[in-house]
């Protein structure tokens, strides 16, 4: 391995035709055998090899901008018809949590909430930044269990803000605000006691210039929540080949993060506590979305056709189950430890 070059690795995953064409329990087969070979060339490197792949990507991601050409996520499909029928009644598009084997994914949503709450010490009376809110179901949640806090919910999308708006009034919460900006070049002047970024590193590719920006909305002594997925120890990219699916659950640049990424990154911020959450949890909310797929697809197809055409929604369609699959497999791997979910929460510098 070159000393100066991040990690990277071909994409494992399937033919668009194949996908089609093959039963799902062969389809689940390819991708475990992709995941296992991954984890083969990965775990192959030696000690030093592993370090200086992270290493390398650590100090990659230094010289890029904050985010790629083009990584906007307005470039998604945000039509919240569709995700109302994939996701459960909070709207959460991220890990859920199954403390109880017994939970509905309702329950599961909870459940991840309440657990972010009380991991990033939220308490009445703060001013609550909900940074990439999606749909806002943390910021609700938070906004019905806390009364008293201030919480503004940021998205690149004016369809996931109005949709927060329009909940808010059903609901009669008064103390959310959703903003629909580009944090990445959109100054906020006021500043908060407690950050959530969920689901947010993920889609950064300059990690430093990105905590810059969230330190600078953090108030005195304030608190960062981070959720992100990741592997236990590799930092690494996947470039596609030709006709075939890169598999990812990140959007942009297909980049996959390890545990210990953020950890590099503390020039405006100093680590004050570190979780993971089983990827079982992760992979269990994949299969959770693609059983409301499949129980829904005539409804979801005529959504696809009316975004992206009726020649491109079959394709599109296979390509976003596709995701799910890997997800599935993925997360669920090894019972978890491989892939997981990372839980981090920082403290602005003083």
């Amino acid at each position: 391995m070159e000393s100066s070059r991040p990690l990277v690795l071909e994409p494992f995953g399937v033919l668009h035709p194949i996908l089609q064409k093959l039963p799902e329990f062969l389809v689940r087969r390819l991708i475990r055998r992709g995941v296992a070979t991954q984890l083969r060339y990965l775990y192959g490197l030696s000690a030093e090899e592993q370090l200086q792949g992270l290493v390398n990507f650590v100090q990659n991601a230094k010289k890029m901008p904050v985010m790629e050409a083009g990584g906007s996520f307005r470039d998604e499909l945000y039509d919240v018809d569709f995700f109302k029928l994939l996701l459960g009644k909070h709207l959460k598009y991220s890990c859920l949590l199954y403390e109880d084997p017994s939970f509905t994914d309702e329950q599961a949503e909870e459940a991840m909430f309440k657990l972010c709450c009380d991991r990033a010490r939220i308490q009445d009376g703060q001013r609550i930044l909900d940074l990439g809110g999606g749909y806002g179901g943390l910021a609700m949640y938070t906004a019905q269990k806390f009364p008293s806090c201030q919480i503004t919910s940021i998205a690149d999308s004016r369809v996931q803000t109005e949709h927060i708006q329009e909940e808010c009034r059903k609901r009669g919460l008064v103390n959310v605000e959703a903003i629909d900006c580009d944090i990445t070049s959109t100054k906020i002047t006021q500043t908060f006691d407690r950050i959530f970024c969920i689901g947010v590193f993920e889609h950064m590719i300059n990690y430093q210039k990105f905590m810059k920006i969230v330190s600078d909305l953090t108030s005195e002594g304030g608190l960062l929540f981070v959720e992100h997925v990741c592997h236990k120890l590799f930092a690494y990219r996947t470039v596609n080949a030709r006709n075939i699916l890169s598999f990812s659950l990140l959007t942009t640049g297909n980049r996959m993060l390890a545990d210990a990424l953020p950890l590099y990154f503390q020039d405006d911020f100093v680590i004050l506590d570190h979780w993971r959450v089983n990827g079982t949890h992760q992979g269990r909310s994949c299969e959770a979305w693609m059983r409301n797929l499949d129980a829904k697809f005539d409804q979801v197809s005529a959504l696809f056709a009316k975004a992206y055409g009726e020649d491109n929604a079959s394709k599109r369609l296979a390509g976003f189950k596709s995701n799910l699959l890997v997800g599935a497999e993925m997360f669920s791997y090894n019972n978890g430890q491989e892939w997981f979910v990372s839980h981090k929460l920082f403290q602005k510098r003083a």
